[in-house]
């Protein structure tokens, strides 16, 4: 798509732009597309129109799903969370991991609790191809502009590749099965997934090509038909935390004391400035709110945060082991033993919640090796004159590291060590946002997701900021995400205002000025007129305010008389300002539109109306003939290229 904003009115929340569009450019991007669905309306289906809200809580290393029926009350104790995850393997949690095993033909076998213990199974008797996978959301964490699109690839166990929407499919679509069968049991009634609004969580931090893969992975799930995308709510997680925590009472919160008032009418009133910290598996997200008169809630500073979640620590005590043991061994230890390797893993999962490296006495934290680490070791790897005892002792003391039997025992000194990148990230991050002139305000913190139930990171929390702001932890903060997600299902209007991340424009093109513009980018049209293409034109910008349901309308024209489509591609960038839409730090956002204008009669004379939709979790456009007045067909299609400038 290429233009040249011609004028600019402003009037309530409503912009206009005057843009050129060259045809060029329009059958490069037509090129391979698929194609076009119809146009989905903004307005989104009232909440009382279902039976229930199903908020699915896809993490990095647990899942989870919760719900409440439409004419529940808004509260905590109307949310319900399936309690009998594992129960078939001797537990009973509110999560179940996040893995799922395909059979050699690709297909669906088992998620969680159920995919491990088969795995570990078929390990046994050698049989290698069935595809495991496990931790693969951090794969959409596009931090460094990874490719994430249709053509995002997975690695499984035993090293196959397979795409990777396929795999958030699966999983989606199990969560959703499990979820009916659940809500069925509970209520006595038949029910369909169309009879529930869903909602899906992601990182706040994450890019919109990103949240898009999510949504195009739960329409593959059949989670809900493309045709009704608004009956799925993309929810960010910190947010819906948000909402969860001023439900809570005060006594819920750790070491607060016993008092019954509900936190909103404590500490969460009109004015209060507060701070989210979301600390995941993957990432760790942090939001600001201020809470308005009428309780709704605003953004007053843009989400933040990094790749700090407890998966940190998992890489440090693989770091432990290759210092011990040697990167080769247990790379290929990791190979031929993979079910293994994730016993390990799981067993320092519940190990990263213990306190025990802050007690004074007997704070070794214990984790169990199983007996193919050691056999493996002993007639693969080991040197002929140094035991496994004798490689310990080269790196570490004996009161840090050693092997007990079936254990590795692990000091308290090197088991913080195993924490301090983590904790000092977030700890840094939150230090420099309180700095700032618009978070000064904050008087509180909420620390929730998994990770924030470490109590070396609750400590490490408390003891930099308690002068600061009040930290409040709620119990069970790993579930605040999936419960408020359901409570923002109820009530999705409740955020107000958002700060933008990036800056959003599309690529346009104007009358080729010689002082301003490279002359690499000047075409010539049919009519003779000399023009630049491949300029930015900013939609929206880093830090600006956007209010819910806030519409912008940019009206576009053609360049050549003949032209019948027009073809509108996205771009994103953390600047403010940028001139070309392949200037460096500038990407593909991973949207695509393409609208038809097939009466060409009135040539130059045309214009098409793109509405755009800010102020929620998602962008959400649409498309007109400005001409006809009726909504033509448009393509909103997740990207599958690279996205690099």
């Amino acid at each position: 798509m290429y233009g040249d904003p011609k004028h600019c009115e402003y009037f309530v929340v409503r912009q206009h732009y005057k843009i050129f569009t060259d045809p060029h450019k329009t059958e490069q991007l037509l090129d391979g597309m698929a194609s076009p669905v119809k146009f989905r309306p903004l307005s989104a289906r009232r909440a009382q129109e279902y039976i229930a809200v199903v908020a699915i809580d896809f993490g990095t290393t647990y899942s989870g799903f919760a719900f409440s029926f439409i004419k529940s009350a808004y509260t905590d104790r109307d949310i319900y969370m399936n309690k009998e995850w594992g129960h078939d393997h001797g537990l009973s949690t509110l999560k179940a991991p996040t893995c799922i095993l395909l059979t050699p033909e690709r297909e669906f076998d088992s998620f969680g609790y159920q995919a491990q213990e088969k795995y570990a199974s078929l390990e046994d008797a050698q049989d290698t191809t069935f595809l495991f996978f496990d931790r693969f959301k951090m794969e959409l964490h596009s931090e460094k502009n990874e490719e994430v699109g249709g053509s995002l690839k997975l690695k499984a166990r035993n090293g196959q590749l397979m795409d990777a929407i396929d795999i958030f499919a699966f999983a989606i679509n199990f969560l959703k099965e499990k979820a009916l069968d659940v809500i069925k049991d509970r209520a006595g009634i038949e029910i369909t997934s169309a009879d529930i609004r869903w909602v899906l969580t992601v990182p706040a931090i994450w890019r919109h090509v990103s949240k898009q893969f999510m949504r195009e992975a739960a329409y593959k799930a059949d989670l809900v038909p493309e045709s009704k995308e608004n009956q799925l709510i993309i929810a960010l997680e910190p947010e819906a935390a948000s909402l969860h925590c001023r439900q809570r009472k005060m006594r819920e919160f750790v070491e607060e004391e016993k008092n019954e008032a509900c936190c909103a009418d404590v500490i969460a009133k009109p004015k209060t400035s507060y701070m989210v910290v979301d600390c995941g598996g993957g990432t760790v997200d942090v939001t600001v709110h201020r809470i308005n008169d009428d309780d709704s809630v605003e953004e007053i500073h843009k989400a933040t945060g990094g790749a700090w979640g407890g998966t940190q620590v998992d890489k440090q005590f693989e770091s432990l082991l290759v210092k011990v043991f040697g990167g080769e061994f247990i790379e290929d230890f990791k190979s031929k033993h993979p079910s293994d390797w994730l016993e390990i893993n799981i067993d320092l999962e519940g190990k990263k919640r213990s306190d025990r490296p802050l007690q004074k006495e007997n704070n070794t934290t214990r984790i169990r090796l199983p007996s193919n680490f050691i056999y493996f070791y002993c007639t693969h790897h080991r040197q002929k004159t140094k035991s496994i005892q004798d490689l310990i002792k080269e790196q570490y003391t004996k009161s840090d590291v050693k092997i007990n039997r079936d254990f590795l025992c692990i000091g308290a000194e090197v088991m913080k060590n195993m924490f301090k990148e983590a904790i000092y990230s977030i700890v840094s991050h939150i230090s420099m946002l309180l700095e700032m002139p618009t978070i000064k305000c904050v008087q509180y913190i909420f620390l929730v997701g998994g990770f924030s139930e470490s109590p070396l990171l609750q400590l490490a929390v408390r003891k930099k900021f308690e002068n600061r702001a009040r930290i409040l932890i709620p119990e069970n903060a790993g579930l605040s995400v999936m419960k408020g997600a359901v409570m923002f299902g109820l009530k999705p209007d409740v955020i107000r205002r958002r700060i933008c991340r990036e800056t959003h424009g599309c690529g346009t093109c104007a009358k080729f000025n010689p002082a301003i513009h490279n002359e690499k980018y000047m075409f010539k049209t049919s009519n003779g007129d000399i023009m630049c293409n491949n300029l930015f034109t900013k939609l929206v910008t880093v830090n600006e305010e956007v209010r819910l349901g806030e519409i912008r309308n940019f009206t576009f024209c053609p360049v050549e008389t003949s032209q019948s489509k027009v073809a509108f591609e996205f771009y994103t960038t953390s600047k403010s300002n940028v001139m070309y839409v392949n200037d460096p730090g500038v990407y593909k956002e991973g949207t695509k539109i393409v609208v038809d204008s097939p009466n060409i009669t009135k040539g130059l004379g045309r214009d098409i109306e793109i509405r755009l939709e800010f102020g929620g979790t998602e962008i959400k456009v649409e498309a007109r003939d400005v001409e006809t007045g009726d909504v033509k067909p448009a393509t909103l299609k997740l990207s599958t290229t690279n996205r690099s400038p």
